[in-house]
């Protein structure tokens, strides 16, 4: 689109609080967090999607709503809301224990050793930490997945502008195969 750019790697938290200072112009997100709505506008058109699944050693699949996560011993990365899950999950009402983990890896390698029953998070930095172990006993299912937006801040000068012209210069570069996988290369 011709815009100069930095990529800064922010967690889920800080790049939501980013948002609506306009401290951060563009985020690649989901338009389905309630804390963030009133600071952004986002495209008309999906960039990409995310997935979410669950992971687990045992018998226990699948996973599909959260009352499947009732007692038993749940894994999470902290900042991460999973489409509202997080919440559901650390209200103590609901009976689930919880961890917060940080990173991915770790996650995975506290989930084979069986110190938790359910990790939730997403495919790709799962995939990613996999490549690098030989965790061999850990199935998944797919929990569910969200479209994500370009999201840009409304303190950003000329945000309705930017955004309409990021839409449709993803619009003009997918509509001519010019993308991977038909997206912006960009899976979580």
């Amino acid at each position: 689109a011709g815009y100069p750019y930095t990529v800064r790697p922010y967690p889920p938290n800080r790049m939501i609080r980013n948002m609506g200072l306009g401290t951060v112009d563009l985020w690649i997100g989901a338009i389905t967090i309630p804390e963030l709505n009133p600071h952004v506008l986002h495209s008309k058109h999906p960039v990409t999607d995310i997935h979410f699944h669950a992971y687990y050693t045992q018998d226990i699949g699948p996973i599909t709503k959260p009352e499947d996560l009732q007692g038993k011993r749940v894994i999470i990365m902290r900042g991460y809301s999973y489409s509202g899950w997080t919440k559901y999950i650390v209200d103590p009402k609901n009976k689930i224990w919880h961890y917060q983990s940080d990173n991915h890896a770790h996650a995975l390698l506290a989930l084979s050793k069986g110190r938790g029953d359910v990790l939730l998070d997403y495919r790709r930095p799962v995939a990613n930490a996999m490549q690098n172990s030989n965790f061999t006993n850990i199935r998944s299912n797919k929990v569910l997945s969200q479209p994500l937006y370009f999201l840009v801040s409304k303190k950003t000068p000329n945000a309705q502008a930017i955004v309409d012209h990021l839409d449709a210069v993803h619009m003009q570069l997918k509509n001519a195969g010019k993308l991977v996988g038909g997206t912006a290369g960009i899976d979580e």
